[in-house]
């Protein structure tokens, strides 16, 4: 949930100047000149040369890593300030065996250009692209980062990083710094942290000080409280179940549509029934570990609970086959018809379905509308990996049983919409697969 509300408030970008304080005490310093040296240390083999007091770090194996740490010790009321000036020149991806391959998750895979800083108790930093920077939790910015040397600043207070680049705020970073520290030393390190992806770029400066603080905190703009964990054990499955998407059906129940098997395509999903409000959970019968199971699910007007399963089945005529499943009211029982889909001309693939995510709605004139998402579209490859994804609003008049295109939200996949009054609606797309 608070990786959910991060990502939210990263979207928050100002381009609003940032201060350059004078009063920054600079603890820690690398000017570019030279290999670093002490109080830095190499960790693993990073590769080195020198030219015109520039550093060149590159990592151009599979089978190493190699970056520059220093310690420093924190100071009680004091906020943390981080620079860097670097430009890059190239990153690989963590796909083993694609040497084209753009995608990595630092907090999994490492990064081969990156900036990590500790206090000791949370650690948290930016990684490199050349069109992006990210953190390496939850927030990104597009950005050329290859283009030309850039200085990228973090203001670190509490929980809380801010990122500017060359002195424009780019992300008012409430909460940002929160994840867990890997131990009790605080250092500051750049380089690579990836054995599989790889990378290079070019470091002028690398320096970290304290300073007074410099605004005063802002409260979060939404206060989440946890309460302790409610286990929804389930040793039988062969995988660790994932992406729950839980539906609130009044009444203190709640539906789940949650992943069941590996992350492939017509992975088992099961749906699960609560009806304490999340305390405890039950798996609902004939909806379990099988690969009809509905994903977006509501309660309609009559009182029934719908549903349509995620996963479709493109045919020979350019529709595609799903599921529509029905429960009555009280949810004792539930029926299941054949539903067909179309999408509009040029999205249709006979090799890859088009998925259903996430949300349906019931209008006032009872048909039905939801969002769905395509993998091919007009110009693009076909393949479970394409270059574009599309996002789209289906509609139904018939209780579920026929879709048919109703508009082209955009450009991405895994549509997130909510209704913001009247005919008026808001959409999050991810602009491809492995991407922000």
């Amino acid at each position: 949930m608070r990786t959910l509300f991060a990502i939210l408030v990263a979207l928050a970008f100002t381009c609003s100047s940032i201060s350059h304080a004078d009063d920054i005490r600079w603890l820690v310093s690398f000017n570019g000149d030279g290999v670093p040296t002490a109080p830095w240390v190499a960790i693993d083999k990073p590769e080195t040369s020198v030219d015109s007091g520039v550093l060149r770090l590159a990592d151009s194996t599979t089978d190493a890593t190699g970056v520059f740490r220093a310690p420093w010790t924190p100071e009680e009321d004091l906020e943390v300030v981080v620079e860097a000036t670097v430009r890059v020149i190239k990153t690989t991806g963590a796909i083993k065996g694609r040497p084209d391959s753009k995608s990595f998750w630092p907090w999994r895979d490492g990064a081969p250009v990156s900036l990590l800083v500790s206090d000791g108790r949370h650690q948290e930093g930016l990684t490199f692209y050349p069109d992006k920077l990210a953190t390496w939790t939850d927030r990104f910015i597009l950005a050329d980062t290859a283009d030309d040397f850039h200085t990228y600043q973090l203001v670190i207070r509490d929980d809380d990083m801010s990122v500017a680049i060359d002195g424009e705020l780019q992300v008012r970073g409430q909460g940002a710094f929160w994840k867990p520290a890997a131990d009790a030393e605080p250092f500051i390190q750049f380089g690579s942290t990836s054995k599989v992806a790889m990378g290079e770029a070019e470091w002028k400066s690398v320096r970290l000080g304290v300073r007074k603080r410099s605004t005063p905190h802002v409260s979060d703009p939404v206060k989440i409280t946890l309460s302790e964990p409610w286990p929804i054990p389930r040793p039988e499955l062969k995988h660790k179940p994932t992406r729950p998407y839980v539906y609130n059906l009044g009444n203190g129940h709640l539906m789940m549509s949650i992943a069941q098997g590996a992350d492939a395509l017509y992975e088992p999903y099961g749906v699960m029934l609560s009806k304490d409000k999340g305390r405890t959970w039950s798996t609902i019968a004939d909806w379990d570990q099988t690969d009809r199971a509905p994903l977006p699910m509501l309660r309609l007007k009559s009182g029934e609970v719908m549903g349509m399963s995620r996963w479709t089945w493109p045919q020979p005529d350019e529709t595609l086959r799903g599921h529509t499943v029905r429960w009555s009211p009280e949810l004792a029982s539930s029926t299941s018809v054949q539903s067909v889909l179309r999408v509009m001309p040029g999205y249709f693939s006979n090799k890859v379905p088009l998925t259903v995510e996430r949300h349906v709605w019931e209008e006032d004139d009872g048909s039905l509308r939801m969002a769905a998402y395509s993998k091919t579209g007009p110009s693009t490859p076909e393949g479970l990996r394409v270059g574009r994804r599309y996002s789209h609003l289906l509609r139904s008049t018939d209780g579920g049983k026929s879709w048919t295109p109703d508009a082209l939200i955009g450009a991405g996949g895994e549509p997130a919409v909510v209704r913001t009054g009247g005919t008026r609606m808001t959409a999050l797309l991810r602009v491809g697969p492995f991407k922000p």
